[in-house]
């Protein structure tokens, strides 16, 4: 925290240009991270369950459960303390915006390997 201490936004539109900027680095992250197929965090875990299962695109699965997520927080939120607290707008847009770049990245990403598999010299191993 001491290395991001300069940054902090003094009015609403610097917050949400940082809240997008970040949706695009937890978006990067979240790509790579179902990418590489090691390894899922719980929320990410539960999204490619979802998507083996059902044999759905990762990325609309992501943003389905990341919009019931939302919605589930501010039904909780209305009806537990009687007010929305916690949930505004950016978060609702960063529900939508991460499963949107990882499809965006996904598609992109897709077609770079296959440019690259094109490429490639096949070897042939005599093994």
């Amino acid at each position: 925290m001491k290395y991001a201490a300069w940054m902090t936004p003094g009015n609403y539109f610097e917050q949400a240009f940082l809240c997008l900027l970040s949706c695009v680095v937890l978006g990067i992250g979240i790509f790579f991270e179902v990418k590489a197929g090691l390894t899922y965090l719980p929320g990410e875990g539960l999204v490619m369950a979802l998507a083996q299962t059902f044999g759905v695109e990762f990325g609309k699965i992501k943003i389905g459960t990341d919009d019931s997520l939302v919605a589930i927080g501010i039904v909780s939120a209305l009806f537990f303390l009687g007010a929305l607290e916690g949930i505004r707008e950016v978060t609702v847009v960063a529900a939508v915006l991460v499963g949107y770049i990882v499809r965006f990245l996904h598609t992109r990403f897709f077609l770079f390997e296959q440019w690259l598999k094109g490429r490639g010299k096949k070897i042939n191993h005599p093994l």
